[in-house]
């Protein structure tokens, strides 16, 4: 439950050999209380990240919006 990227870089160096690995540190925020988890039709609909966004928007601009475009880009472009 670490915060990003410690999370992304600590999962990156030690899940060698290991068939999955999962951040989790979105889940402590739900379970403490901080944060709610959104409704059900937006869980359903595969889009709780839209309304983790919303709620935490200046936080999470980087992860979504600028990093959501340079994966497009690469999806696109072919690398």
């Amino acid at each position: 439950a670490l915060p990003t990227p410690r999370k992304e870089l600590f999962v990156g160096r030690h899940a060698q050999g290991v068939a999955f690995a999962m951040g989790v540190g979105g889940a402590f925020d739900v379970f403490a209380g901080r944060l709610k988890r959104a409704p059900g039709p937006v869980q359903r609909a595969g889009l709780e990240w839209v309304w983790r966004w919303a709620q935490e928007p200046r936080r999470l601009a980087g992860r979504y919006g600028l990093g959501g475009a340079r994966f497009l880009k690469a999806l696109v472009l072919g690398r």
